[in-house]
């Protein structure tokens, strides 16, 4: 009777009964998939959860540069084709840089002019890690992607990839948000064997953050979810926005630095 009076252990079975619901239970009693795996055809909400809870592991001092490569009009796309030929200037890519990691993502777009105007054409985001901007950084990554696509159009050697370097973690974030973790649009067609939409090259080599594990009691935990949730509704309120949705279910927070959210877990 004591059990079912109980606020945290009431939040506990529903909670549970969520993740069971949407196939997140990871405990033994949960059903675990079995057999060979269906082909992946969208970029689902659990993999961008996944995708995201990778990128803010990362160290907020680490410099990266935004790389995009694109393909010229008239080569048809495919997810195998992206990745082979990514795999190829990858090798190239780290024969000059040997330090170097970086984070992918696949993104499914509808070409706007050209050839092969409303087709299904696929380019590639990469958070690059271990390499500077220098000088013929950028002449280099362009000749080689045209080189490994075996383009022969000069329009995409000029234009076909982008290098930028971030001011800060703020626009990696954002970038990251908008790029790596958006949804594909619904008007968009997808190309054909995507596959996974994003991974890692040379995963060793990206720099996350330690990360700090902090055991609390269910009293402990509810009472830091609950000035999360107020930290949350403020922030978003301060710059003009409404709560999210469905914020009660919560149980990730990205917070940026969480050294003062550990200071506070201590005094729990």
């Amino acid at each position: 009777m004591a059990d079912h009076s109980d606020r945290a252990a009431v939040s506990r079975r529903k909670w549970e009964a969520w993740k069971r619901k949407h196939g997140l239970l990871d405990d033994d009693s949960a059903k675990r998939g079995g057999g060979k795996r269906g082909v992946i055809q969208t970029f689902s909400r659990q993999s961008r959860r996944r995708l995201l809870e990778r990128i803010h592991r990362l160290k907020k001092d680490a410099r990266c540069l935004f790389v995009t490569l694109t393909l010229p009009d008239g080569v048809a796309t495919s997810g195998k084709a992206l990745k082979r030929w990514l795999k190829a200037w990858w090798k190239r890519l780290t024969r000059r840089f040997a330090a170097a990691g970086a984070m992918w993502r696949i993104e499914s777009k509808a070409r706007k002019s050209g050839v092969q105007v409303g087709a299904a054409v696929g380019h590639i985001h990469l958070l690059l890690f271990g390499v500077p901007l220098q000088p013929g950084l950028k002449e280099y990554i362009s000749w080689s992607w045209y080189e490994v696509v075996g383009s022969a159009d000069e329009r995409h050697l000029r234009a076909g990839t982008r290098v930028e370097a971030p001011k800060n973690w703020e626009r990696v974030s954002a970038y990251a948000s908008k790029l790596y973790a958006a949804k594909e649009g619904d008007a968009d067609p997808m190309i054909p064997d995507v596959g996974r939409f994003w991974g890692f090259l040379a995963e060793d080599a990206v720099p996350f953050a330690e990360a700090v594990v902090v055991v609390f009691s269910w009293r402990e935990g509810f009472r830091l979810l609950r000035a999360l949730r107020a930290w949350v509704k403020a922030d978003r309120r301060k710059r003009g926005l409404s709560p999210p949705p469905r914020l009660t279910q919560w149980r990730a927070f990205f917070v940026g630095d969480a050294t003062s959210w550990l200071d506070a877990a201590v005094r729990l």
